[in-house]
């Protein structure tokens, strides 16, 4: 995993521990369910930016999930290339 969507996941779950006290697996739990659900959403965007790319389905579908418009709109202005 990457420390983006660690630290994704770990801000995230902090604030859901002091939602939910005494839960914190609860609350990374909401952590990651969230950073999934608020990426997935920016999916055909990823594939239309990465469909030229030379990528596979599979390392654009992760890498959006995990690191969502923070990837995949510095690829559609060229500042990275995988």
């Amino acid at each position: 995993m990457s420390a983006a969507f660690i630290s994704q996941i770990a801000g995230t779950a902090l604030i859901y521990y002091f939602l939910i006290p005494g839960s914190l697996v609860m609350a990374i739990l909401c952590g990651v369910a969230l950073t999934i659900i608020m990426h997935l959403p920016q999916l055909p965007r990823s594939l239309k930016v990465a469909k030229g790319k030379n990528l596979s389905m599979t390392r654009i579908v992760a890498k959006t999930v995990i690191f969502g418009a923070s990837w995949w709109k510095p690829l559609s202005m060229g500042v990275v290339e995988k």
